[in-house]
């Protein structure tokens, strides 16, 4: 079980630099947030993924997403911060400056 806390208050409790993520698709976040993550083996090949999310300033009731994953060791997990793959951040970083120049703030 990982749990996290922590948060800064502010404008996103998503990722807005996902692709095909529809427009506006976020939701304020309070210092009192927290992410529960349970991993559940099942078998050599599956797991089932848990989420579940409370945050009682922001939120009516906590909420959960369950779902299975499958091993796959051709998957390649490469580092979130740099590498020859990874666009999302550059374009993301160039989307927020051209909105920005346009009067509209993404955050």
């Amino acid at each position: 079980m990982v749990v996290t806390t922590n948060f800064k208050p502010g404008a996103s409790a998503t990722n807005i630099g996902t692709v095909g993520a529809p427009p506006g698709n976020r939701f304020p976040i309070s210092e009192q947030m927290k992410l529960t993550e349970r991993f559940t083996r099942l078998n050599n090949d599956f797991m089932i993924y848990e989420i579940t999310t409370e945050d009682p300033v922001v939120l009516t009731r906590p909420w959960t997403a369950r779902f299975p994953l499958k091993l796959d060791n051709k998957f390649e997990m490469l580092e979130y911060t740099c590498h020859e793959s990874n666009r999302v951040i550059g374009d993301w970083i160039s989307v927020s400056q051209a909105e920005k120049e346009k009067g509209r703030d993404l955050h």
